[in-house]
């Protein structure tokens, strides 16, 4: 399956190989498809990183985790050991395949599509690399004199807009190109079935979970967010989100992603990364010892999910996966989400109190220590839990307030309200929105419908919604009118 956005890595070095360069307006066009099929307000998109070296590499593949690696330069090395060449600090670095192929393995989850449109190799040598990943592409040809640049192109367009197999739209695309460029690429494939969900399908998909209801949380998370980026000594925020089961809070941070774009892209670029909290939490009896370790934890988890090379600096790590903002007159800001707690199946395991009080604190004195002045940081993590239960929530933030760490002028902590049920006229307005394709008609009743079906609870409202848009408006009303008890109209109109 692939998403629309997936994840797309390209490796670009400018390594020479017998004087010659790769072409540096090959990778721009293959952006420029990028862009047109999924369009970004960042530049480059989120869902991009193109990388140089070997150590690039590395770090981009285990944690990017890329839906597609492409790769345009040269090859080198022998028969016996063949490789890419990479941008190296004293020149060109031999990656040999095995390496590479290596590299791969060592990933939590292997890209779906390598790409390899490198001169210099044979089809003999990729043995390395066969049955690595569902699709290997190479350039067929070894020599650059047909660069392929257009069916590259045409391939990404066919596959990604148009919603093609990959192996069929490399087929249609080498078809009508020219014959030096038709021929330039082969392919081999270990997959039965390959879905591709295009911009537009993912878009319609989107809109409920996205933008239906949440107005109080979206609104608050905006307020404290301009509050933060102006202020001149602020550089980290702790924001904290919770709601009862059933409200479906794992989808909040896309929501706040969502709405925040839009609402602060004058002012801020955002990268935002998902993170995972400790395993080990503190074992230690003595509750000081026990708090220690689990910041120490959460130093250790950060550092090795942000894939630091062990000799890096933190600053100069957070600075690494921060949005480029250099001449835009914005601020830049990373968001770490360190996911969702509770007893239920997508959560982590429940936090307590003095571990919710340990992760503050963590965000306060080593983050903001660590964070450079060009710079700010969100720690962001929401917690599912019984609606009994949120006035002691709300009662320990209070008091984490007067901790001594609390008091740094660099930190600032937040919660946001509780989320609740869906609004009635909430709901009437999200389907006036021609995103939602419910017809005018039927927008009353079937906001009126919809709310009496399911009590305003947010989940069942986005799944009939989902329903809705995969199938039939008017095959949803007619369900809900069913079940309400609500007699059909006759149709007694004359034939």
């Amino acid at each position: 399956m692939t998403p629309a956005p997936a994840s797309v890595l390209i490796v670009a070095p400018q390594a020479r190989s017998d004087g010659a360069a790769p072409d540096p307006t090959h990778v721009q066009a293959i952006v420029d498809v990028l862009q047109k099929v999924w369009p970004s307000r960042r530049q480059p998109p989120e869902y991009l990183r193109i990388v140089r070296t070997r150590n690039e590499l590395d770090n981009a593949l285990r944690g990017m985790q890329p839906h597609l690696v492409y790769v345009y330069g040269h090859g080198a090395g022998t028969a016996e050991r063949p490789g890419l060449l990479l941008d190296g600090a004293d020149g060109p670095e031999l990656l040999p395949l095995v390496q590479l192929a290596a590299s791969v393995r060592k990933t939590s989850r292997r890209p779906a599509v390598i790409c390899l449109n490198v001169s210099g190799l044979a089809t003999q040598v990729l043995t390395p690399l066969a049955g690595l990943v569902p699709l290997l592409i190479w350039r067929r040809l070894p020599n650059c004199e047909a660069d392929a640049t257009g069916v590259a192109a045409a391939w990404l367009r066919c596959w990604l807009q148009d919603g093609d197999d990959p192996l069929t739209a490399l087929q249609q695309a080498s078809s009508e190109r020219p014959l030096a460029e038709a021929v330039a690429f082969a392919a081999h494939g270990d997959y039965r079935l390959w879905n591709t969900e295009t911009h537009a399908a993912a878009a319609v998909q989107g809109v409920p979970l996205l933008t239906l209801d949440r107005d109080e949380a979206k609104g608050m998370a905006a307020k404290h967010f301009r509050e933060f980026l102006r202020s001149d000594s602020l550089r980290v925020m702790a924001l904290v989100a919770h709601a009862a089961p059933g409200n479906m809070l794992r989808a909040l941070p896309d929501q706040l992603q969502h709405y925040l774009e839009l609402e602060a892209f004058e002012y801020s670029e955002s990268n935002w990364l998902r993170l995972s909290f400790p395993v080990a939490r503190g074992e230690n009896p003595d509750p000081v010892l026990r708090s220690e370790e689990l910041r120490r934890n959460l130093e250790q988890e950060l550092t090795l999910q942000l894939q630091s090379d062990g000799s890096e600096a933190v600053r100069h790590l957070l600075r690494r996966h921060a949005p480029n903002v250099k001449g835009t007159a914005k601020r830049g800001v990373l968001w770490l989400n360190w996911g969702l707690f509770g007893h239920g199946t997508d959560c982590q395991p429940p936090l307590t109190l003095p571990q919710l009080s340990d992760w503050l604190r963590f965000s306060s004195e080593f983050l903001a220590a660590h964070c450079p002045d060009d710079l700010r940081i969100v720690c962001f993590l929401s917690i599912e839990l019984e609606a009994s239960k949120h006035a002691r929530l709300a009662t320990a933030f209070r008091k984490e307030l007067w901790q001594p760490w609390c008091a740094s002028p660099r930190f600032r902590i937040d919660h946001l309200p509780a989320l609740g049920h869906v609004d009635e006229g909430h709901l009437f307005t999200y389907l006036g929105d021609e995103r939602s394709g419910c017809p005018t008609l039927l927008r009353q009743e079937v906001a009126q419908r919809l709310i009496k079906a399911t009590d305003g609870d947010f989940g069942q409202v986005v799944a009939l919604i989902d329903l809705a848009q995969k199938g039939s408006w008017y095959d949803l009303l007619g369900k809900l009118r069913r079940e309400q008890g609500v007699e059909q109209p006759v149709d007694d109109e004359p034939l």
